[in-house]
C-alpha cells in the first residue's frame, strides 16, 4: 500500500484515494476532542470479512457485528452500495455517497460525465457502467500510526482505465515500483510516432506495437536497448482529425545513435522516421517521465469530440497502455506493495468533510492533506475541463 507523503499532498499530487484491506487497532482515538467519539467505531464501518455486517453509510447494524470491533477492513470492491451515484443524486447534494464522489471525482467532473455518456452509448455492460457510477460513494479517512499528520482514503474505487480518479493511483503505484528499478541504471526515453492515416485507431494502434516488436528485435538496436518499459500515447491532429498515435519507451542500454534509430524505424514502418531520443540524466528524472505517461488519459481534444472519444474507448479495450520488455520483464508495474505502515481509522469522509465546512479545526486539516492543500469548502474542487 502507498504511504502517501506530505510533500506529494502540498504539491498537488491527485487525491489519494486507495483500494486495500487494511489491518484497524482496536481503539480508533484522535487528539482533537470532536474525534475522541470514533474510540467506539460508528454502527456503519465497513464489517469484518466473514461478518454479515453492513456495507456502507446509513446500513442498519446488523446483530453483534455493529456491537464489536471489526480487525479486518472489507475490499470496496466488495462493498455493495447498489446502483447508485452522483449521477442520480445531483439534486441531493447532502446525501453521504454524492459528498463522497464530489470530493474524488470534482477535479474532473466534466469529462466524467462524458465518459459516463459514452459508456451508456456504447452499450458496454451494465456492470462496468455502475462501478465507474459507484466510484468513490463509500470513502473513509485513515491515519497513519507512523505519522499522525498523514492521511489516506479507502473507498470503493472502479479502477476502469478511463476514470482520471482511479488512473491516478495506478499512475503513482507504478512509478513506486519502478523508481527502485531504475536506480543507477543508464536510461533513455525514446520516442516513436507513426505518419498520420486515414486508417482507423485499432488498426493504427496494431501497427504502432508490431513496428515496435520489430525495432527492438532488430540486430543493430537490440544490443543497444537491453531492457525497459513502454507507454501509448494518443493525439489528434487538429487540423486533418486523423490519429497520431506514438510510443514512449524508457529504455537502459548503452548510447544509441539517433541515426541508427531512425533508419531502423523507418524500415520497420515502412514509412515512418519521425522520433525523438533523449538521455535520461537520472533515476528522479526517470521517475518523472513514468508518472508523465503512465496511465495517462486522452488529451482534451478527444474528450471534447464523442466520435474521437467513442473510437479510443473501443480500439484500446483488452489492449495495454503500458508493458515491459527485455531484462524489466517480470517487473510487477501495477502491483501494491506490502503496507509495512499500518492505518488507524478516522472517521467516513462524509463526516470529516461536514465538519471541516462547519469550522472544525482538525477536519479541516485532514481535508486539506487529502485535497492536496487545495481549499475544498470555498472552491469546491470544481472541474476546470
Amino acid at each position: 500500500m502507498e504511504n502517501v507523503s506530505k510533500e506529494a499532498a502540498i504539491a498537488g499530487d491527485p487525491l489519494s484515494c486507495i483500494q486495500a484491506k487494511q489491518a484497524l487497532p482496536s481503539p480508533v482515538t484522535s487528539t482533537a476532542p470532536f474525534f475522541q467519539r470514533t474510540a467506539h467505531l460508528p454502527a456503519d464501518c465497513p464489517s469484518e470479512r466473514h461478518s454479515p455486517g453492513p456495507s456502507g453509510p446509513g446500513s442498519p447494524p446488523s446483530g453483534d457485528a455493529a456491537a464489536s470491533q471489526p480487525h479486518t477492513l472489507v475490499h470496496p470492491d466488495e462493498t455493495n452500495v447498489g446502483s447508485i451515484s452522483c449521477f442520480d443524486l445531483e439534486k441531493k447534494t447532502c446525501h453521504p455517497y454524492y459528498v463522497n464522489q464530489t470530493f474524488r471525482h470534482s477535479f474532473w467532473r466534466t469529462r466524467r460525465e462524458a465518459t459516463y455518456r459514452a459508456f451508456r452509448h456504447l452499450r458496454l455492460s451494465d456492470s462496468r457502467i455502475d462501478r465507474l457510477a459507484n466510484c468513490g460513494t463509500v470513502s473513509w479517512v485513515m491515519r497513519s500510526k507512523c505519522d499522525p499528520d498523514v492521511f489516506r482514503l479507502v473507498t470503493n474505487g472502479c479502477r476502469d482505465r478511463w476514470c482520471e480518479a482511479c488512473s491516478s493511483e495506478k499512475r503513482r503505484t507504478i512509478v513506486r515500483n519502478v523508481r527502485d528499478k531504475l536506480e543507477g541504471m543508464e536510461l533513455r526515453l525514446l520516442t516513436l510516432t507513426l505518419k498520420s492515416r486515414p486508417d482507423t485507431l485499432a488498426d493504427q494502434l496494431n501497427r504502432l506495437y508490431k513496428s515496435f516488436r520489430m525495432f527492438r528485435n532488430r540486430s543493430k538496436i537490440k544490443p543497444y536497448m537491453t531492457g525497459g518499459i513502454y507507454f501509448v500515447e494518443l493525439t489528434v491532429n487538429q487540423t486533418t482529425g486523423l490519429w497520431h498515435p506514438h510510443l514512449h519507451v524508457l529504455f537502459a542500454g548503452s548510447y544509441l545513435p539517433h541515426r541508427t534509430a531512425r533508419d531502423q524505424w523507418l524500415s520497420c514502418t515502412g514509412d515512418s522516421y519521425i522520433l525523438d531520443l533523449l538521455p535520461v540524466r537520472d533515476s528522479s528524472h526517470a521517475a518523472g517521465y513514468v508518472a508523465k505517461y503512465a496511465s495517462k488519459a486522452v488529451p482534451e481534444s478527444v474528450w471534447q469530440s464523442p466520435n474521437h472519444f467513442h473510437e479510443a474507448i473501443i480500439a484500446f479495450a483488452h489492449r495495454r497502455l503500458f508493458s515491459y520488455f527485455g531484462t524489466f520483464k517480470g517487473l510487477e508495474l501495477s502491483k501494491n506493495p506490502a503496507d509495512d505502515v499500518g492505518w488507524d481509522v478516522v472517521a467516513p469522509l462524509f463526516e470529516l468533510i461536514e465538519l471541516s465546512r462547519r469550522g472544525d479545526k482538525y477536519a479541516r486539516r485532514i481535508i486539506a492533506f487529502l485535497s492536496g492543500g487545495y481549499d475544498y469548502e470555498s472552491a469546491d474542487y470544481q472541474d476546470s475541463g
